[in-house]
């Protein structure tokens, strides 16, 4: 996958010759994914954060709804160890 150039000013053509690596044709992508993160044409990781906050509500509610009958302390030992294992 390719990314299109950023900075149109100092682009000396306006269409690129086809990439091709092998006999296969590389296209351009907007955004793609590489070692569990995305990376975007334009260089920040706000898709990436987004993915990583919703996985972080998705791991909590579960955690929620499978035990709502358990202590706090037991419910804070089960998040820090199943949701916050990133940080």
């Amino acid at each position: 996958m390719i990314f299109k150039p950023k900075n149109k000013d100092k682009r000396i053509a306006g269409n690129f010759p086809d990439f091709t690596f092998d006999v296969c044709k590389l296209g351009y992508v907007s955004q793609f994914r590489y070692l569990g993160h995305i990376i975007n044409d334009d260089l920040n990781d706000d898709d990436d954060i987004r993915r990583d906050i919703k996985n972080l509500f998705v791991r909590t509610n579960m955690l929620i709804s499978r035990f709502n009958k358990c202590s706090t302390n037991v419910k804070l030992t089960l998040f820090k160890s199943f949701c916050m294992f990133n940080i």
